[in-house]
């Protein structure tokens, strides 16, 4: 079904025709300030673009200021702030503890070498039987 309105075959060429209205209207000041509620639109009925007038002016509102945090929120925030705070301590010790280990491993070994004392041969499971 065709429509008797004027149509646009893609959106680019209805926002191009679309600028030119705004352009005509400021220009010749004719039609008011009605120019700003100028939009395209897709047809249902022939599957083309139109100009046409929406009912409501677009406002374009600012974005609303961020909500304060509410207590149970700051509650929340800070228990798991502090549980973080100690896993992280936990694997500070952890780590430091890892390295007591090597070096007291490595002094040791270096104790055994100036002993004279052999290496020990680690046997794998699969060579015991």
């Amino acid at each position: 079904m065709t429509c008797t309105k004027r149509s646009y075959a893609t959106q680019a060429e209805a926002d191009e025709a679309l600028g030119r209205a705004i352009a005509q209207a400021k220009r010749t000041r004719r039609g008011g300030t009605s120019y700003k509620r100028l939009n395209v639109y897709r047809c249902q009925q022939c599957g083309l673009f139109h100009l046409g007038r929406g009912n409501k002016l677009v406002v374009h509102k600012p974005a609303p200021a961020p909500k304060p945090p509410t207590p149970g929120q700051q509650r929340r925030q800070q228990a798991r702030q502090s549980a973080q705070a100690a896993r992280q301590a936990f694997f500070a010790d952890y780590r430091q503890t890892l390295e007591f280990c090597r070096i007291l491993i490595d002094r040791e070994i270096a104790r055994y070498e100036a002993l004279g004392i052999p290496k020990r041969k680690v046997v794998q499971e699969a060579e015991r039987d």
